[in-house]
């Protein structure tokens, strides 16, 4: 269901912009129209001008969108904050993340992301439910089930504590153990038992970067630059029109 709340979200940021941009185009052609007398030579051109900038508007702020995505995976490792895979690096090198908003995974260095229910394994932890940060330790609570959300929610919970230094993971049965073994370590446990939030918290605080600002500057750049053209074209013709009547 997360994944096509997310799809009827993009289209309909897509279909605003669309009907955004024919409202535009419709109101410049009908100003130019009557700004520009019948007779004026390139008339033509500059309603077709009025006409097509809206829609160049709309595709450039699309390809904006696309390329700050494709940038923000490729070079940043992350999602763009607007998807059913979530994920995010920590400082020590893990990734922290969700599939489809239901539960959390914890991927050690070198791992790559995941596109479905990730697994657990020597060096990651799937079905993360709850996950608390005490540096330089992670630990948090997880379904035993592997085979997906409808199996998970009727599994019994388990507790690992992981050490970002050494990469080893610890795996407990109760609670009780994860306590034991976090106060060994100086480690205050801060959540309950049947407490839930996946690595929200986590993804929440790494998944912000300063490119977040590449798309807005970029799309505001350049509606910006198609404006100025086109204030710059109808600046020309009013300049031929005025020297004409002279």
């Amino acid at each position: 269901m997360a994944g096509v709340g997310i799809l009827f979200a993009y289209l309909f940021y897509g279909a605003v912009g669309l009907v955004a941009a024919t409202v535009c185009s419709v109101v410049l052609v009908l100003w130019g129209g009557k700004a520009l007398p019948d007779a004026t030579k390139g008339r033509t051109r500059f309603l077709w001008a009025c006409a097509c900038w809206p829609f160049l508007g709309w595709l450039w702020v699309l390809f904006s969108w696309i390329a700050y995505s494709y940038i923000l995976d490729v070079v940043f490792d992350r999602d763009n904050g607007m998807s059913t895979v979530r994920y995010a690096p920590t400082p020590k090198g893990y990734t922290v993340g969700s599939v489809s908003y239901a539960f959390g995974y914890l991927l050690g260095p070198g791992e790559p992301p995941v596109t479905s229910y990730a697994k657990d394994g020597p060096n990651s932890v799937a079905a993360i439910t709850f996950l608390q940060e005490s540096e330089p330790y992670l630990l948090g609570s997880k379904f035993i089930s592997e085979s997906g959300i409808q199996a998970a929610w009727t599994s019994n919970k388990k507790y690992f504590l992981v050490d970002t230094r050494s990469h080893n993971i610890l795996r407990f049965d109760t609670m009780d153990e994860l306590k034991s073994a976090a106060m060994e370590r100086g480690i205050a446990v801060k959540f309950e038992e049947g407490w839930t939030g996946w690595c929200w918290d986590a993804y929440s605080k790494y998944r912000p970067i300063w490119f977040d600002w590449f798309f807005p500057i970029c799309s505001i750049a350049g509606l910006v630059a198609l404006i100025a053209s086109l204030v710059a074209k109808t600046v020309r013709l009013r300049r031929r029109i005025s020297a004409e009547s002279t």
